[in-house]
């Protein structure tokens, strides 16, 4: 895993957050981002879904609290950065 947030991710992110792109770190996390609460973590989960083409484990939905994690996970599923 690479130390940097794909610009794909952190463009859906910054999209869903109302932030800027450059704001979005593999540190960012529920509640250290304004919105970034249970409902606009569905919300993140959603737009994720729909723009990676996977579909998230419900089980795993409420671990995946950060970026690094979003992306460790969204990995698993397949997804190549570019």
């Amino acid at each position: 895993m690479s130390s940097s947030v794909p610009a794909r991710l952190s463009s859906v992110l910054a999209d869903v957050f109302g932030a800027a792109p450059e704001a979005i770190t593999l540190e960012t996390a529920v509640g250290k981002l304004e919105g970034w609460d249970s409902f606009g973590h569905l919300q993140a989960v959603l737009a994720l879904e729909s723009e990676f083409g996977v579909q998230f484990d419900p089980a795993k939905i409420p671990e995946l609290t950060s970026v690094a994690k979003l992306k460790a996970y969204l990995e698993g599923k397949g997804v190549a950065w570019e």
